[in-house]
């Protein structure tokens, strides 16, 4: 997945996810955001446990 379709997915923008991977931002996510973020990482096979508790 792109950053473009990731931020699409996410409802925020390209710029937001590449600041985020840059370490200039910390992402923040709303509870809808989190839901979706839940779905799109089943839907690869994986669990909102796999992420890392904290990203530097």
């Amino acid at each position: 997945m792109t950053q473009e379709e990731f931020a699409r997915e996410l409802g925020t923008t390209t710029r937001t996810i590449g600041r985020h991977e840059r370490g200039e931002h910390k992402l923040r996510l709303t509870l809808g955001q989190i839901k979706r973020l839940k779905e799109l990482l089943e839907q690869a096979g994986m669990s909102i446990d796999d992420l890392p508790d904290d990203i530097d």
